[in-house]
């Protein structure tokens, strides 16, 4: 399952669509433990967020609401 950022913060990572991603939560103490590995999708039309499948979101723990940092792996 993709993960769809807006194309705004797909530039700024100079991140294109299928690119490989690490999706983690915020609060660094889980220290991984809520993060997930995923391919960026096509991008978003909904700036500012993270929008990613129930799937992916269960694999990695994380929650719908609370902010996530992704950085480009490839």
């Amino acid at each position: 399952n993709p993960v769809h950022i807006d194309e705004q913060a797909m530039a700024q990572m100079k991140a294109n669509s299928g690119d490989l991603v690490h999706v983690r939560d915020r609060r660094w103490w889980f220290g991984g433990l809520r993060s997930c590995h995923a391919k960026l999708g096509a991008p978003s039309s909904n700036a500012g967020t993270c929008e990613m499948g129930k799937e992916l979101a269960r694999f990695g723990s994380m929650s719908k609401t609370r902010d996530v940092i992704i950085e480009k792996i490839l």
